[in-house]
């Protein structure tokens, strides 16, 4: 009987293991937009991204990341780095570490590769759109951490054109008038627990004070739904 039940214990560890190796899991989901229209003034740190998702202190863990573009386009292509998360009690730990460091050069790879494409010369740049066609995918995902990174100057140039002198003393002045011209483009949902970081260096004073009138405005916007906000000059 003991033997039986040994046997039993076995079949169903073995099958956990099964399950735990071919489905795909993910703790952490993280969506990387970088402006194609911009020449970035801050590029994406790969050793902090990495530093940041805590792979250092627990590498069995599960992180996606999804690298996209802003561009004068509404649908853009995007690569992805994923990385499923692995039992510590099932897990070879060397065939683990070959994986975190195979899903980091991967990210180096792919970061580089559509860095290296940008072209700062299109006329339009449409970023609220694309922001929020990314959050209503980290929305939908039922990670534990759920980040957003945007790598832009935020100038908006679409049916809402920052450019235009009027409109961009509308958003220093009268943000509310904006955000809601920019929602009747597309609506957006509730954002509770997503974080999404805005990341741009000024140059000088007067690109500052652009810079932070965009970004107030986009924080408005996305706080209003539930998100954290974080305005940095790296990441």
């Amino acid at each position: 009987m003991k033997n039986k039940l040994f046997i039993s214990l076995i079949c169903i560890l073995t099958c956990c293991s099964c399950i735990t190796s071919t489905t795909e899991t993910f703790d952490k989901e993280l969506i990387i937009l970088l402006d194609k229209t911009d020449a970035l003034s801050v590029k994406p740190d790969e050793n902090h991204i990495y530093s940041s998702l805590g792979l250092n202190t627990n590498e069995y863990q599960g992180v996606r990341i999804i690298i996209s573009t802003i561009s004068d386009k509404d649908l853009n292509g995007s690569v992805t780095v994923s990385l499923p998360a692995e039992s510590d009690w099932f897990s070879n730990k060397t065939i683990r570490e070959a994986r975190v460091v195979k899903f980091k050069n991967e990210l180096h790879q792919k970061l580089d590769s559509i860095i290296n494409e940008a072209d700062t010369c299109r006329p339009h740049s449409i970023i609220y759109r694309s922001c929020v066609r990314q959050l209503e995918l980290l929305a939908s995902r039922p990670a534990k951490y759920k980040a957003l990174i945007v790598y832009s100057d935020l100038m908006e140039n679409s049916e809402v054109c920052f450019y235009d002198p009027y409109t961009f003393k509308s958003v220093r002045c009268t943000p509310h008038v904006i955000q809601k011209q920019l929602e009747q483009l597309l609506p957006l949902n509730d954002l509770t627990s997503i974080n999404i970081f805005f990341v741009y260096d000024p140059d000088s004073y007067e690109d500052n004070g652009r810079f932070m009138a965009c970004a107030n405005l986009f924080d408005r916007i996305f706080q209003s739904k539930h998100a954290w906000v974080h305005i940095e000059p790296s990441f």
